[in-house]
């Protein structure tokens, strides 16, 4: 996945302006999944999340317990994002149950 960052001057004011030309395709293969039946046999060691870079850094922003240092409180943060309505579009698997206690993103 491949982010682009451009400096922007207006008037006295410099900012950045990223963008991630890919994002759409990321999503799109995500609901290509979500929406085939053979997907709900995939392996255990498939990921369950599939987030675009520039998505995952805003939701880091969103909800900071995200990136949290503590792995206990990164765990829970991590299940309760995938268990809400936000994570839908970021989902590979199909939600048979929400997620557990267990890994969740290498964690």
């Amino acid at each position: 996945m491949s982010v682009r960052q451009k400096t922007v001057r207006e008037g006295d004011r410099i900012y950045n302006v990223w963008d991630q030309p890919d994002r759409g395709l990321v999503l799109d293969a995500n609901r290509r999944v979500q929406n085939d039946r053979s997907a709900r046999k995939m392996s255990w060691a498939e990921p369950h999340l599939r987030i675009p870079h520039l998505d995952l850094e805003l939701l880091k922003q969103r909800f900071p317990e995200l990136a949290s240092t503590d792995g206990q409180i990164k765990k829970r943060a991590w299940v309760r994002f995938y268990n809400s309505a936000e994570a839908r579009p970021y989902r590979v698997r199909i939600r048979s149950g929400g997620a557990t206690n267990r890994s969740v993103g290498g964690i």
